[in-house]
């Protein structure tokens, strides 16, 4: 029985120094880094954000991918300076544009009026920034009709 209990003795003394071994190289694994040991980053800007010009250019790319266009004093000044059209084709041109994209917010609004009598819904039952919105928008219409009145004179 002796010579069982001395195999038995070496052989969890093997087990136990191969599973310290095996927690060791463990160990190194963790600490060994693969970039190595080097001093820094060469480019100063590797985690900065993109300028202002490329976030920019970025918003005019999605706006013109998503068929909106984007307001800027820019599109005065081309439209001023532009001689292939007369004062009055401007205008005109513009109304236009103005009146496609005025009959779509008409849609719209019809569409969520749908929404709203089909599902008997009353507007104080609105989200507190909606009722927000919705005034604001009424007090942007009442100026654009003050707009509006003012073009025709």
């Amino acid at each position: 029985m002796s010579k069982q209990l001395e195999a038995l003795k070496s052989k969890i003394k093997e087990l136990v120094s191969e599973i310290q071994k095996e927690e060791e190289e463990n160990e190194l694994k963790k600490e060994v880094t693969a970039t190595g040991n080097i001093a820094g980053y060469d480019t100063p800007r590797a985690f900065s954000g993109p300028s202002q010009s490329e976030r920019d250019a970025f918003h005019k790319k999605m706006a013109k991918a998503a068929g909106n266009w984007t307001l800027t004093e820019n599109r005065l000044h081309k439209l001023r300076l532009d001689q292939t059209m007369t004062p009055n084709q401007k205008i005109g041109l513009g109304v236009r544009e103005i009146r496609r994209k005025v009959d779509e917010i008409e849609k719209f609004l019809e569409w969520y009026g749908r929404i709203k009598k089909e599902n008997s819904m009353k507007g104080e039952n609105f989200w507190k920034r909606t009722n927000r919105h919705i005034y604001r928008m009424r007090e942007r219409l009442s100026n654009i009709g003050k707009n509006i009145t003012y073009l025709k004179k």
